[in-house]
């Protein structure tokens, strides 16, 4: 079993997380003395299937166990796909994980040290009240929080992340789905808009208006700074989406973005390589992959600090 998603965007997706994932492991191993924590609200079942190559690559929750934080907690409301998520940990990468239940009917998997591993079969919600509950208040998290669709994201949970502190986020904002559903004519899907990015959402905007809106009057009024970057298709404009970083510490996010900020032969070569040599693992050569995405830099946070890696 395997998320279904279009190819280019989900492996340049995951090529992004892996460069934050970098940059901000070094920079802050040699600032921060505390443990840092990976969190992963929405984790999936470890797998992203691409139909357009045919193909499956390794998700977001593999990637993240090749950076050595200290612990991983990983909450998956399905349960098939958090039995799959399981099943990938431990035959990807090796790893004996132990299951049980938790006193409010939950499954769970562990491994207890170097590093802890524990996997939630729970909403995220109820995952995030659990780890401020049980968890020390001192460790530091990544959050990664990537829902499937508006339905999957509670502006709740954003919230509940900041207001906890010692939280730094990567969110993948849903722009076009956003823009989709604020229209009048999407009046049915309204209220599910109100729980994904708050009551005070306002209607039939562009979505270079939502991404500004929701850093400027959602996040950063809680004290919190911000920079995104932009993932769009020139050949669809059926999507988009922004991965928006946050963080109470506005020199980790100037330093993180600066460091990944990367000339676009530079990234596009590392989606180049992601897609090749998983095509050789597959036993499915194809033609080359070249000159169909872009990077590019956009201003400040000040102004907006945006980059996007654009297809076409």
């Amino acid at each position: 079993m395997s998320n279904t998603y279009s190819g280019d965007k989900s492996i340049a997706k995951l090529v992004i997380l892996q460069k934050y994932l970098w940059a901000y492991k070094r920079i802050l191993d040699n600032n921060w003395e505390q443990d840092l924590w990976y969190v992963d609200t929405h984790a999936g079942n470890g797998v992203t299937e691409l139909p357009d190559y045919r193909l499956n690559i390794a998700g977001s929750p593999i990637r993240a166990l090749e950076y050595d934080f200290d612990a991983y907690y990983l909450y998956e409301i399905d349960s098939g796909h958090w039995q799959s998520l399981c099943d990938a940990i431990e035959e990807r990468l090796g790893i004996e994980l132990s299951f049980g239940t938790l006193d409010t009917g939950e499954e769970y998997a562990i491994r207890g040290s170097d590093p802890r591993i524990l996997i939630h079969n729970m909403d995220s919600m109820d995952g995030v009240d659990w780890l401020i509950e049980n968890g020390n208040s001192y460790k530091h998290w990544f959050t990664f929080v990537d829902p499937e669709g508006l339905n999957d994201l509670e502006w709740d949970l954003l919230r509940k992340l900041i207001n906890r502190g010692n939280t730094d986020i990567l969110y993948n904002f849903q722009t076009s789905g956003i823009v989709r559903n604020s229209t009048d004519g999407a009046e049915h899907a309204h209220q599910a808009l109100e729980d994904a990015v708050g009551e005070d959402v306002p209607r039939n905007r562009s979505q270079d208006f939502y991404v500004q809106w929701f850093r400027e009057n959602k996040i950063e009024p809680l004290d919190y700074h911000t920079a995104s970057r932009k993932m769009t298709s020139r050949g669809s404009s059926n999507w988009r989406y922004d991965l928006i970083f946050a963080s109470g510490n506005e020199t980790a996010v100037n330093n993180v973005m600066e460091d990944i900020m990367q000339n676009e032969d530079t990234l596009r070569a590392d989606v180049v390589e992601e897609i090749q040599e998983t095509r050789e693992r597959a036993n499915d050569p194809q033609g080359a992959f070249d000159s169909r995405l872009r990077f590019e830099e956009h201003g400040s946070e000040s102004e907006m600090s945006q980059s996007g890696l654009y297809e076409y």
